[in-house]
């Protein structure tokens, strides 16, 4: 239901943005973006510099140079850590700013959304949302790997976030499009070596969307059953994977997940898209590997 309710809302965004289009909105086509990396200062992705009294004079310096260079694009990007270190208390000065200073200089921007740093509020209130790997254990965040879009409250507060970036990025003449979601994965940015060959997600969350998943792929759980040669009596025995066996390998048991995993991959890129379309509905947007 959740994709199929994606599609439709993609399909009004795109009809909103050719209907636009068709009243004389300035199109992006013959635009070819070429851009660096760059989000003020000497900072690295995810990192972000301090706004400072000098700032704008030295970034301004900064985007000119690389303009010169031949860049046409900057990719710059804001981290949900820093971004709203408080529920409800945004902190995206530093996108502003460089929003402004390439439009005054004459450079696109495209920005990047990094959620796999989370702010501590969101584990404290809602520690159901924590990562779980095979052995149902939660993994503390540590800014990373942040926590789990599968819980309703965590891709609430999430969303909620790129809700208040498109707000900010709306109006900006410099502003070209997104990048949702840097090299998806189950997990980011963490290498949890306490644990042996860990896999992820294993939370309530994750597997309760893992059955729906497969209920609307088999339908009855007799055809589940053949398909991964098991026997089960009902869904709530259902469960990913926990380790591979040899009947793992031959039935579609562990392929199942694999293919969960891309699709509901797909499903939460295009929530963010949709709800960044909806401030912006012009502009372009992409994930990267």
């Amino acid at each position: 239901m959740r994709m199929i309710l994606c599609r439709i809302a993609i399909a009004v965004v795109a009809l909103s943005a050719t209907l636009s289009a068709q009243k004389g909105a300035i199109t992006q086509s013959s635009f070819y973006p070429v851009s660096v990396w760059y989000s003020g200062g000497k900072a690295r992705a995810p990192m972000l510099e301090e706004v400072r009294g000098d700032s704008a004079r030295f970034w301004k310096e900064d985007l000119l140079k690389i303009k010169k260079l031949g860049f046409n694009t900057v990719r710059t990007w804001v981290e949900w850590n820093v971004g709203e270190p408080r529920e409800g208390e945004y902190h995206l000065e530093n996108l502003d700013l460089l929003l402004r200073l390439a439009d005054e200089v004459g450079l696109r921007v495209i920005v990047q959304v990094y959620v796999d740093s989370a702010p501590e509020w969101v584990g404290a209130k809602f520690p159901e949302g924590r990562y779980a790997a095979q052995d149902g254990l939660a993994i503390p965040s540590q800014a990373a790997p942040g926590f789990c879009f599968d819980n309703k409250n965590v891709r609430k507060a999430v969303l909620a976030f790129f809700q208040e970036v498109a707000r900010h990025v709306a109006d900006s003449k410099a502003f070209y499009g997104w990048d949702l979601w840097s090299e998806p994965a189950a997990l980011n940015w963490a290498r949890v070596g306490y644990k042996s060959e860990p896999m992820f997600c294993y939370c309530p969350a994750s597997m309760e969307r893992f059955r729906e998943w497969l209920q609307t792929k088999y339908g009855t759980l007799e055809k589940l059953n053949l398909a991964w040669h098991r026997t089960f009596t009902d869904w709530k025995q259902v469960e990913p994977p926990r380790y591979g066996t040899i009947l793992t390998y031959t039935s579609l048991e562990l392929l199942g997940m694999i293919l969960w995993g891309i699709g509901m991959g797909a499903q939460d890129s295009c929530l963010k898209a949709v709800l960044s379309a909806v401030v912006s509905p012009e502009k372009h947007r992409i994930r990267h590997f």
